[in-house]
């Protein structure tokens, strides 16, 4: 592993990312793949390639294809198309809002039985909301929304539904024969590369087959490519072991041409139980033959992979995927990574693993309480500082983390203080603590934070990495994999130490980096704490040391952790906050001791201590940690708390007129 901090940065950027030299390499070993650190210019590289006007020589046409609709809008070609020396197109899905919520139901019916093809013209004909002046882009033909595009951004959700998108564009493009290029091949980047989470596994059900059997009988399709299908059918109705896979025909496409006509059939005779399998029918001999298999079951379902269409140039750009996931997951022949080895830490950043079993899933509603206290004083003492915070927590977790960290820190009279669950887009404000779930990634708002701290534990169960790693190789738990250590896991990977073995636990590691840690640092590094100075705590997170270049600071508990970042104990913000109401309403409204005893629910000793803190603090001599850390002079200037106690009590018509002070 080879370290970099902020003194390699900027030389980094300008000779190892210089996207003429990138496209040089793509070129070159076909595929290219950059996996480096949040923060480091992934998304400038995009931008300076579809920007580029000498890129547009070299490939037909470009795709762009983002996670999230959001990072397709934070491009420049979304946000000034002219800008771009070609043409662009955005192929969206299907427009959910516009769409309304009856028709929505309908197409949701519609798109469960894989009758997208008869909505079209269903639904999207008798749309009242499309009109010729409002056109909706949903029902028009791709050659049509393409136009002259060669500039084609999509989300990677897009190419999960149709696997021969790229295929597609490169007929329609090429076909207008615009010029010669030096590569016939289109080049598309994926941003962060999402769809490599996906299986791409589909299914046949034999039921299904014998009713598409009596469709196409009935149906207008040609003789020729009726007998085709047929026969692949009853190769299908037939086959009994693996073994009747592996000689499947390729159906032509022209036949999704009758896929309307063969859906409204199947839903007049059968009803919306009528499962349409006509797209699976074609994807089968798409499929590699090893990869077609029977489920188990009395009626066993017929099960294969199809990936999406990928003959063309790759430029992927991630944070934390290994060339193996991309390879074995894309099965894609030559790849290319050249900074898959590097790592970037700034030396400013303080980076604290917290080893404490109390954040996990299991444990974290019976210990909410003492570690939000910690984590409330924290985002305090920044806020004082002038240092905006992030916190991070499960989305399970996210809405009584929310209420209850309000709810601490106006108990301790820092009203002032917010937490937010909805994005903002304004200037950072200290007090106004941006709260996230583990997962987020994609928007940059939060790179001006200082703090990123993680509430709780992300944990992924090892069946769940099992069943993604053998997931198509039916052999799941040939090797097993657990956990071990109380507060800081380590993986433990059984297994024989055969060269297929080993490859297999190699191929386990990179998958729990790219499912559980990689989450946890996407999150995170929404603050960008490998290439600027930030503090961010991390909560029980796996085997660090091996993904981050850098010293992780490990504490194993809650006051360890106060005791790296200098911050005071929680119960002295409420004993200080205590005293000073307890100061107004014995010395400025002349309130009874037994009476402030019933209404805050102290006992006389605690209120004389109080009292005691308030004199302390008014005349200098407090010595306590909030003054070690400047804090208290901050709560001296600035806490109202007359008017606290006027909102707060007088509804409880505690000052009646008539009231004087208590003598001594």
């Amino acid at each position: 592993m080879t370290r970099f901090d902020e003194h390699h940065l900027s030389t980094f950027r300008k000779e190892d990312l210089d996207h003429k030299k990138l496209i040089s390499q793509v070129q070159e070993f076909d595929n290219l793949s950059i996996c480096c650190s949040q923060g480091v210019g992934k998304t400038f590289i995009a931008e300076n390639v579809m920007m580029d006007p000498e890129t547009y020589d070299k490939f037909p046409f470009i795709v762009y294809s983002a996670p999230q609709k959001g990072i397709i809008k934070e491009r420049i070609a979304y946000l000034k198309p002219e800008a771009v020396p070609v043409p662009v197109a955005i192929l969206w899905g299907r427009p959910r809002e516009r769409c309304g919520k009856v028709l929505n139901k309908r197409w949701q019916e519609m798109e469960e039985s894989g009758s997208a093809a008869l909505g079209r013209e269903t639904i999207c004909a008798k749309c009242p909301k499309n009109t010729p002046t409002n056109r909706c882009p949903w029902p028009v033909p791709l050659k049509e929304k393409v136009g002259s595009a060669r500039l084609i951004l999509i989300t990677d959700q897009k190419l999960r539904v149709e696997k021969s998108l790229i295929l597609n564009l490169q007929r329609i493009i090429c076909s207008r024969g615009e010029g010669v290029f030096e590569d016939a091949r289109p080049l598309v980047i994926f941003d962060e590369c999402e769809i490599i989470d996906e299986s791409f596994f589909e299914e046949i059900d034999r039921t299904d087959l014998q009713r598409l059997t009596s469709l196409i009988h009935a149906s207008t399709i040609g003789y020729t490519l009726k007998s085709t299908v047929l026969v692949l059918i009853k190769q299908l109705l037939e086959a009994r072991s693996n073994m009747d896979l592996l000689d499947l025909k390729k159906l032509p496409m022209s036949l999704t041409k009758f896929f309307p006509e063969l859906q409204a059939m199947g839903r007049e005779a059968h009803g919306p139980s009528f499962v349409f399998g006509g797209h699976q029918l074609l994807s089968i001999g798409l499929s590699y033959e090893h990869e077609r298999y029977f489920e188990n079951g009395s009626d066993p379902k017929i099960r294969f992979r199809v990936r999406p269409y990928l003959g063309c140039h790759l430029l992927i750009l991630s944070a934390g995927l290994t060339k193996s996931i991309i390879v074995e997951t894309l099965k894609i022949q030559h790849l290319h990574a050249p900074f898959d080895h590097i790592k970037f830490h700034h030396s400013g950043s303080r980076i604290v693993n917290l080893c404490d079993t109390g954040g996990s899933r299991k444990f974290f509603s019976g210990n909410r309480q003492r570690i939000l206290r910690v984590f409330a004083a924290m985002c305090i003492q920044n806020a004082i500082a002038g240092k905006a915070t992030v916190l991070v927590t499960c989305k399970a977790f996210k809405g009584v983390c929310i209420k209850e960290l309000t709810a601490l820190v106006h108990g301790w009279g820092f009203f002032q203080m917010k937490f937010e669950a909805k994005l903002l887009f304004r200037k950072k404000n200290p007090w106004t603590i941006q709260v996230i779930n583990y997962g987020a990634k994609g928007f940059n708002n939060l790179t001006e934070y200082d703090a990123c701290f993680c509430l709780n534990s992300y944990y992924v169960s090892p069946g769940v990495i099992e069943r993604k790693v053998f997931e198509d190789d039916r052999d799941l738990g040939r090797i097993k994999l657990d956990y071990t250590g109380r507060g800081y896991r380590r993986m433990i990977l059984g297994g024989s130490t055969s060269e297929d073995d080993i490859w297999r636990k190699n191929l386990i590691r990179d998958w729990h980096h790219k499912m559980e840690l990689n989450q946890v640092i996407q999150a995170a590094s929404r603050v960008r704490p490998f290439t600027l100075s930030r503090d961010v705590v991390f909560f029980q997170t796996n085997d660090f040391s091996e993904h981050l270049g850098g010293t992780i600071n490990e504490v194993r508990n809650l006051d360890g952790l106060r005791c790296f970042f200098n911050v005071p104990a929680a119960k002295e913000f409420k004993s200080v906050f205590r005293a000073m109401v307890c100061d107004v309403l014995f010395h400025r409204r002349g309130v009874r001791r037994l009476e402030i005893e019933k209404l805050l629910g102290i006992s006389r000793p605690t209120l004389n201590k109080a009292l005691k803190m308030a004199d302390d603090i008014r005349s200098g001599s407090y010595d306590g940690d909030l003054k070690k850390s400047n804090i208290i002079y901050y709560i001296i200037e600035n806490f109202k708390v007359d008017r606290y106690v006027d909102r707060v009590f007088e509804s409880i018509n505690l000052f009646p007129s008539n009231m004087t002070p208590e003598g001594v």
